[in-house]
């Protein structure tokens, strides 16, 4: 799905019997906005119908504001990738936690922080 356009990118998904989740970043300029940068789980991974696929879209956001992403029901490792690509920084609960799932997460998904804001997260 790199490189293709959000909207065609979400239709194939979808007709090929996966849900879609989509995280915004702030538009590069050498993105094209609303494209796919980037595909979790990665392309050629065996997944079955259902699966959700989570497609990073390029897209102007006020600088210097981010988006908060959604990171519910993600791995602690892979909650902490998705905020550093979009330059915010997590605050888990419990603070040692080093693998889990993200349970909960404030602010919610769309929410426009500065760079380098906090998002609390919650794992078990």
């Amino acid at each position: 799905m790199k490189s293709q356009n959000r909207s065609d990118a979400i239709q194939t998904l979808r007709d090929a019997g996966f849900t879609v989740s989509v995280d915004y970043i702030r538009n590069d300029p050498t993105l094209q906005a609303d494209t796919v940068i980037l595909q979790s789980p990665a392309a050629g991974t065996a997944l079955e119908a259902g699966d959700c696929i989570t497609l990073t879209v390029a897209r102007a956001v006020p600088d210097p504001f981010r988006q908060v992403p959604s990171l519910l029901g993600m791995s602690v490792a892979e909650a902490r990738r998705r905020l550093a690509i979009v330059e915010l920084l997590p605050t888990l609960t419990p603070s040692n936690l080093t693998e889990g799932t993200i349970t909960a997460q404030d602010p919610l998904p769309g929410t426009l922080l500065h760079r380098n804001a906090h998002v609390r997260l919650v794992a078990k």
